[in-house]
């Protein structure tokens, strides 16, 4: 059975616990420590910048451990490490600095064993997941169509607005034909037919520069072996 005190249905309170685990059983592994106690720094700066765990979830997780006696903190943020023993200084950033008892690693065993996501490779949580695939799901649905007339092209409510002539000739050839290939001299032919096949190359990617900043869409067009076209994924 669970601890009461501890909500394990916070999918981040779950992560911390997590990062506490393995920083512990690191500190084991790379320092052959036979103690009891093991040191591990929690800085809430670096955990919300990279796990999305914000101080409050930090807090409160902490204090549920230290009230059955699962962990100890030794030190809290902006105050001066009291130990010599330290995994690694962290720069000038606060942190918490706790020791991790025995009984944290039978509680995190029987957590783990019934959260299957605890032993996924990512920190991802499953809200998170849902939320990627709702997304992936939409951009999947939604297609970019460039508009000869006003020389846009549109994504969902977004638009770029195509200027110089090879690239809008480029948008035009390829759009147009959606899922053939363009040949370089096609498109040249029309724009300028002294102009050079690198030339296509460097308006392709300035034209991919744009999706990906404005559509945020990676490598839409494709330009190889003299030919352009619209990626897979995007058609």
């Amino acid at each position: 059975m669970f601890d009461e005190n501890i909500d394990t249905s916070g999918p981040k309170r779950l992560v911390l616990m997590r990062i506490i685990n393995r920083r512990a059983l690191g500190y084991t592994k790379n320092h052959f420590s036979k103690d009891t106690q093991l040191p591990v720094y929690i800085t809430p700066e670096t955990e919300a910048a990279i796990y999305g765990i914000n101080l409050e979830t930090i807090q409160s997780c902490l204090l549920s451990l230290t009230e059955l006696s699962h962990i100890e903190i030794d030190q809290y943020p902006d105050n001066n490490l009291p130990f010599e023993r330290r995994i690694k200084k962290d720069d000038e950033r606060d942190y918490y600095l706790i020791s991790v008892n025995e009984s944290f690693f039978n509680y995190y065993k029987i957590l783990e064993a019934s959260t299957p996501f605890l032993n996924a490779s990512d920190t991802t949580t499953p809200i998170e997941k849902n939320e990627a695939k709702t997304i992936n799901k939409k951009k999947r649905k939604a297609k970019v169509f460039f508009n000869e007339n006003t020389r846009k092209l549109t994504y969902g409510e977004k638009d770029i607005l195509i200027t110089g002539p090879l690239q809008i000739e480029i948008c035009k050839q390829v759009f147009k034909s959606r899922k053939i290939s363009v040949f370089y001299d096609d498109i040249l032919e029309v724009v300028d037919v002294n102009k050079k096949s690198r030339s296509v190359k460097d308006s392709v990617k300035l034209i991919n520069a744009k999706i990906k900043e404005i559509f945020g869409l990676d490598e839409l067009l494709i330009s190889r072996e003299e030919e352009v076209k619209i990626s897979k994924p995007y058609l």
